[in-house]
């Protein structure tokens, strides 16, 4: 009886260290430097060039590399949470038993707690017909809705608000008024032969054979702070829409963002 107390206790006491290594691991939540090269399956990696936030929804920008060689010229970002899962794939296809810590793959963005306000005046030095709503311009996308002029929206919408959670520096909800959409090109990301720089994936961020959809966007993006101040900035720049391999909707902003500071209110 007491052989079989003890044992008990040892195998007691084995998965309560496991549980906590779990709970330090998941703590401890990879966070990328600038200058370190992210490795992924495939001989996938991506230099990080800065990050904007440490969440699983902030974006680092990146450089894209394959097989050692620059894949693409300039940058594009990329989520931490698709970072992450693109070395917890690494890890898994090696085999390896402590991959990075990682959201599960079909887990959906935080949603916004915070209650639909009357809109927000805009200043009148910004662009015309500007003002600041907050609610969600459309519902929520899976990775089964069909490409569209609204899921584009709704995307770059989750995007800012998946920010918005009031803590440190964040504002406590974010409204974006879309002021101009220009629909481009859809192409399938095939794997091309580039002379001195071998097989390149056209599209660096997006998986081999997926469709992606690219459109230019104008819109405003308005923040509202704790103490009542709501910061606007007018960003007009390219996209790129695809199904990532984490099975969720990624519009990317290319390299060509340009971002106008408008006055506070």
């Amino acid at each position: 009886m007491g052989k079989a107390s003890s044992a008990s206790g040892w195998a007691f006491t084995g998965v309560l260290a496991a549980v906590m290594a779990a709970v330090s691991a998941a703590a401890q939540a990879r966070q990328y430097q600038p200058g370190e090269m992210v490795r992924m399956e495939g001989g996938e990696a991506y230099r990080i060039v800065q990050c904007f936030g440490t969440g699983e929804w902030d974006d680092c920008e990146v450089e894209a590399f394959q097989d050692g060689r620059r894949a693409r010229t300039g940058t594009l970002r990329m989520s931490i949470r698709n970072l992450r899962a693109g070395e917890a794939r690494r890890a898994a296809a090696a085999g390896q038993t402590a991959a990075p810590p990682a959201a599960p793959a079909a887990a959906p963005r935080p949603p916004n707690p915070r209650p639909a306000a009357p809109p927000v005046a805009a200043n009148p030095r910004g662009p015309a017909a500007s003002m600041c709503t907050w609610t969600a311009p459309g519902p929520a996308v899976t990775a089964r809705t069909a490409f569209s002029q609204a899921l584009a929206r709704r995307r770059i919408f989750d995007h800012y608000a998946a920010r918005a959670n009031g803590s440190g520096s964040a504002p406590q909800r974010v409204g974006v008024v879309f002021l101009g959409y220009t629909p481009g090109a859809s192409y399938r990301n095939t794997v091309q032969n580039v002379p001195g720089q071998g097989a390149q994936r056209r599209h660096a961020g997006a998986p081999v054979n997926a469709t992606v959809h690219t459109f230019r966007s104008r819109h405003m993006v308005c923040e509202q702070y704790r103490d009542g101040t709501v910061a606007r900035r007018v960003v007009e720049g390219t996209h790129a829409c695809y199904v990532s391999r984490d099975d969720e909707w990624v519009c990317a902003s290319e390299n060509d963002t340009r971002i106008t500071q408008l006055d506070q209110e």
